[in-house]
Protein backbone atom coordinates (compact mmCIF):
# COMPACT_ATOMS: atom_id res chain seq x y z
CA UNK A 1 0.00 0.00 0.00
CA UNK A 2 3.10 2.09 0.64
CA UNK A 3 4.66 1.92 -2.68
CA UNK A 4 1.16 2.72 -4.33
CA UNK A 5 0.47 5.42 -2.37
CA UNK A 6 3.67 6.74 -3.12
CA UNK A 7 2.63 6.83 -6.60
CA UNK A 8 -0.81 7.98 -6.36
CA UNK A 9 -0.10 11.13 -4.74
CA UNK A 10 3.67 11.80 -6.44
CA UNK A 11 5.71 11.44 -3.63
CA UNK A 12 9.16 13.44 -4.32
CA UNK A 13 12.44 10.91 -4.43
CA UNK A 14 13.65 13.62 -1.91
CA UNK A 15 10.71 12.94 0.91
CA UNK A 16 10.08 9.71 2.77
CA UNK A 17 6.17 10.38 1.88
CA UNK A 18 3.89 12.02 -0.16
CA UNK A 19 2.68 15.28 0.95
CA UNK A 20 -0.88 16.19 2.62
CA UNK A 21 -1.69 19.17 0.38
CA UNK A 22 -1.61 16.14 -2.39
CA UNK A 23 -4.32 14.39 -0.21
CA UNK A 24 -6.04 17.70 0.67
CA UNK A 25 -6.34 18.09 -3.33
CA UNK A 26 -7.62 14.26 -3.95
CA UNK A 27 -10.49 14.72 -1.37
CA UNK A 28 -11.87 17.72 -3.28
CA UNK A 29 -12.65 15.22 -6.45
CA UNK A 30 -15.00 12.81 -7.10
CA UNK A 31 -13.31 10.01 -6.26
CA UNK A 32 -15.24 8.13 -3.65
CA UNK A 33 -14.69 4.52 -2.53
CA UNK A 34 -12.31 2.88 0.32
CA UNK A 35 -9.57 5.09 -1.44
CA UNK A 36 -11.68 8.70 -0.18
CA UNK A 37 -12.11 6.80 3.23
CA UNK A 38 -7.91 6.21 3.54
CA UNK A 39 -7.15 9.54 2.60
CA UNK A 40 -10.08 11.21 5.11
CA UNK A 41 -8.64 9.26 7.62
CA UNK A 42 -4.79 10.00 7.15
CA UNK A 43 -5.47 13.86 6.04
CA UNK A 44 -7.44 14.45 9.59
CA UNK A 45 -4.36 12.82 11.51
CA UNK A 46 -1.97 14.68 9.46
CA UNK A 47 -3.73 18.06 9.74
CA UNK A 48 -5.72 18.06 12.94
CA UNK A 49 -5.38 15.28 15.60
CA UNK A 50 -2.04 13.89 15.23
CA UNK A 51 -0.85 16.80 13.17
CA UNK A 52 3.00 16.42 11.33
CA UNK A 53 5.39 19.63 11.20
CA UNK A 54 6.89 18.40 7.69
CA UNK A 55 3.30 18.28 5.98
CA UNK A 56 3.98 14.96 4.91
CA UNK A 57 1.35 12.13 5.63
CA UNK A 58 2.39 9.33 8.32
CA UNK A 59 3.61 6.33 6.71
CA UNK A 60 2.68 4.58 10.03
CA UNK A 61 -0.94 5.11 9.69
CA UNK A 62 -1.21 3.71 6.54
CA UNK A 63 -1.17 0.33 7.93
CA UNK A 64 -4.09 1.06 10.10
CA UNK A 65 -6.41 1.88 7.94
CA UNK A 66 -5.69 -0.46 4.38
CA UNK A 67 -8.43 -2.43 5.28
CA UNK A 68 -11.59 0.03 5.92
CA UNK A 69 -13.60 -2.31 7.87
CA UNK A 70 -10.88 -2.26 10.79
CA UNK A 71 -11.11 1.58 10.63
CA UNK A 72 -13.73 1.93 12.95
CA UNK A 73 -12.19 -0.51 15.50
CA UNK A 74 -8.84 1.14 15.95
CA UNK A 75 -8.57 2.93 18.98
CA UNK A 76 -8.09 6.47 17.76
CA UNK A 77 -8.58 8.25 20.80
CA UNK A 78 -5.44 6.23 22.39
CA UNK A 79 -3.55 7.30 19.16
CA UNK A 80 -3.87 10.68 19.50
CA UNK A 81 -3.48 10.88 23.11
CA UNK A 82 -0.39 9.30 23.13
CA UNK A 83 0.84 10.88 19.82
CA UNK A 84 0.47 14.82 22.12
CA UNK A 85 2.10 13.16 25.16
CA UNK A 86 5.02 12.15 22.67
CA UNK A 87 4.96 15.94 21.59
CA UNK A 88 4.92 17.56 25.20
CA UNK A 89 7.56 15.59 26.08
CA UNK A 90 9.68 16.59 23.20
CA UNK A 91 8.99 20.27 24.00
CA UNK A 92 9.82 19.58 27.61
CA UNK A 93 13.25 18.54 26.41
CA UNK A 94 14.37 21.04 24.37
CA UNK A 95 15.53 24.19 25.30
CA UNK A 96 15.10 26.02 22.19
CA UNK A 97 11.96 24.74 21.35
CA UNK A 98 9.23 26.81 21.74
CA UNK A 99 6.39 25.42 20.32
CA UNK A 100 4.25 22.35 21.20
CA UNK A 101 2.82 19.66 18.38
CA UNK A 102 0.47 17.22 18.78
CA UNK A 103 -3.66 18.30 18.44
CA UNK A 104 -3.87 21.32 20.92
CA UNK A 105 -7.13 21.66 20.03
CA UNK A 106 -7.40 19.28 22.91
CA UNK A 107 -5.44 20.79 25.41
CA UNK A 108 -7.72 24.41 24.50
CA UNK A 109 -11.17 22.41 25.40
CA UNK A 110 -9.51 20.57 27.95
CA UNK A 111 -8.57 23.99 29.44
CA UNK A 112 -11.74 25.87 28.81
CA UNK A 113 -13.64 23.03 30.17
CA UNK A 114 -12.09 22.47 33.37
CA UNK A 115 -11.18 25.55 34.47
CA UNK A 116 -14.22 27.40 35.85
CA UNK A 117 -14.03 31.37 34.75
CA UNK A 118 -16.42 33.72 37.04
CA UNK A 119 -18.38 30.51 38.02
CA UNK A 120 -19.42 29.66 34.57
CA UNK A 121 -20.14 25.66 33.95
CA UNK A 122 -19.72 25.04 30.21
CA UNK A 123 -22.28 22.51 28.65
CA UNK A 124 -20.66 18.91 28.65
CA UNK A 125 -22.82 17.54 26.10
CA UNK A 126 -20.21 15.65 23.79
CA UNK A 127 -18.59 16.11 21.21
CA UNK A 128 -17.36 19.01 23.86
CA UNK A 129 -15.94 20.83 21.25
CA UNK A 130 -19.41 21.57 19.63
CA UNK A 131 -19.76 24.48 22.27
CA UNK A 132 -16.27 26.33 21.66
CA UNK A 133 -16.42 28.47 18.15
CA UNK A 134 -13.95 31.58 17.15
CA UNK A 135 -16.24 33.98 19.01
CA UNK A 136 -16.63 32.09 22.44
CA UNK A 137 -13.21 31.30 23.00
CA UNK A 138 -12.42 35.11 22.28
CA UNK A 139 -14.80 36.20 24.80
CA UNK A 140 -13.65 33.56 27.31
CA UNK A 141 -9.89 34.39 26.90
CA UNK A 142 -9.22 37.99 26.79
CA UNK A 143 -11.07 38.50 30.25
CA UNK A 144 -9.10 35.98 31.35
CA UNK A 145 -5.85 37.22 30.15
CA UNK A 146 -6.74 40.73 31.15
CA UNK A 147 -6.92 39.24 35.01
CA UNK A 148 -3.67 37.07 34.75
CA UNK A 149 -3.53 33.20 34.40
CA UNK A 150 -2.07 31.12 36.96
CA UNK A 151 -5.13 30.58 39.71
CA UNK A 152 -8.47 28.84 39.03
CA UNK A 153 -11.20 26.50 40.14
CA UNK A 154 -10.54 23.42 38.18
CA UNK A 155 -14.19 21.35 37.43
CA UNK A 156 -13.44 17.45 38.38
CA UNK A 157 -17.49 17.16 38.16
CA UNK A 158 -18.77 14.22 35.67
CA UNK A 159 -18.57 14.06 32.13
CA UNK A 160 -20.72 11.66 29.75
CA UNK A 161 -17.34 9.53 29.61
CA UNK A 162 -15.81 9.63 32.95
CA UNK A 163 -15.73 7.73 36.62
CA UNK A 164 -18.55 8.95 38.48
CA UNK A 165 -17.12 10.78 42.54
CA UNK A 166 -19.84 9.44 44.47
CA UNK A 167 -18.65 6.19 45.88
CA UNK A 168 -16.09 8.58 47.08
CA UNK A 169 -17.32 11.77 48.01
CA UNK A 170 -20.57 10.69 49.04
CA UNK A 171 -22.11 12.55 46.02
CA UNK A 172 -21.23 15.72 46.34
CA UNK A 173 -19.46 17.28 43.67
CA UNK A 174 -15.49 18.92 44.20
CA UNK A 175 -14.02 21.94 43.17
CA UNK A 176 -10.21 21.69 43.31
CA UNK A 177 -8.82 25.24 43.72
CA UNK A 178 -5.29 25.09 41.68
CA UNK A 179 -3.00 27.04 43.16
CA UNK A 180 0.26 28.13 41.11
CA UNK A 181 2.60 31.28 40.65
CA UNK A 182 0.70 33.61 38.78
CA UNK A 183 1.89 36.24 36.46
CA UNK A 184 1.91 39.76 37.44
CA UNK A 185 -1.49 41.27 36.30
CA UNK A 186 -2.06 45.14 36.41
CA UNK A 187 -5.73 44.90 37.12
CA UNK A 188 -6.76 45.30 41.47
CA UNK A 189 -6.43 42.26 43.63
CA UNK A 190 -9.96 42.75 43.88
CA UNK A 191 -10.56 43.03 40.16
CA UNK A 192 -8.50 39.24 40.32
CA UNK A 193 -11.02 37.61 42.56
CA UNK A 194 -12.64 34.19 41.69
CA UNK A 195 -16.37 34.84 41.16
CA UNK A 196 -18.32 32.07 42.35
CA UNK A 197 -21.52 33.24 43.22
CA UNK A 198 -22.89 31.80 39.92
CA UNK A 199 -22.03 28.30 40.93
CA UNK A 200 -24.89 25.89 41.79
CA UNK A 201 -23.14 23.08 43.63
CA UNK A 202 -21.64 21.94 46.62
CA UNK A 203 -18.20 22.40 47.62
CA UNK A 204 -15.37 20.76 49.11
CA UNK A 205 -11.99 21.72 50.75
CA UNK A 206 -9.92 18.46 51.62
CA UNK A 207 -7.55 19.28 54.22
CA UNK A 208 -4.39 16.72 54.81
CA UNK A 209 -3.86 15.92 58.43
CA UNK A 210 -0.13 14.52 59.40
CA UNK A 211 -0.50 11.25 60.94
CA UNK A 212 2.16 12.61 63.77
CA UNK A 213 -0.67 15.25 65.11
CA UNK A 214 -3.04 13.89 68.45
CA UNK A 215 -6.83 13.60 67.44
CA UNK A 216 -9.19 15.25 69.50
CA UNK A 217 -9.95 12.16 71.97
CA UNK A 218 -6.14 11.95 72.56
CA UNK A 219 -5.61 15.66 73.50
CA UNK A 220 -8.49 15.44 75.70
CA UNK A 221 -7.32 12.18 77.47
CA UNK A 222 -4.31 14.39 78.17
CA UNK A 223 -6.23 16.95 79.91
CA UNK A 224 -6.24 17.58 83.40
CA UNK A 225 -9.96 18.68 83.76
Amino acid sequence: MIQRWNEKFHKKPTVQAPTLAKLEFFLTTNECGDEFKRAFVVYVLGVFLAPTSNRLLDIKVLKAVEDVSQIVKQCWCKYVLHHLGSAVERWRESAKNDKVGGCLLFLEITYLQRSLFRGVIPPKEIPLVQHWNDEQVTERLVPEENMGFGVAFVDITNYPVSKTFDDLLGGLNPIKLEVREAPVASAKPSECALDNSQADRSRIIEFHIPESLQTDAEIQDTCDV
